[in-house]
């Protein structure tokens, strides 16, 4: 049987370490945390826009194109990941 600390090669045939279990939880916190951040001012939203001077229906336009922006930023972003090779070259 495998051991999962044991480095493993990448396609271009070096060696990489492992993820540690902190830094992996991490990386999953920060996702959640800016992932969130789209949603939070959603039941809010008819709360804030009169303190921006908005109405509400501007405002949850607003929101509705923050969405969209992530969205369309990940249609654009995530296939650019596969361009380009990753891992420790020395």
């Amino acid at each position: 049987m495998e051991s999962t600390n044991a480095p493993s090669l990448n396609s271009a045939g070096h060696a990489t370490a492992p993820m540690s279990g902190a830094l992996v939880a991490l990386f999953s916190l920060c996702a959640g945390v800016l992932v969130a951040n789209l949603y939070y001012a959603q039941p809010i939203i008819e709360l804030i826009a009169p303190a921006v001077g908005l109405s509400a229906q501007s405002a949850s336009v607003i929101v509705s194109l923050t969405q969209i922006g992530y969205a369309v930023g990940l249609f654009f972003l995530v296939p650019l990941a596969d361009l380009h090779e990753t891992g420790a070259c020395s």
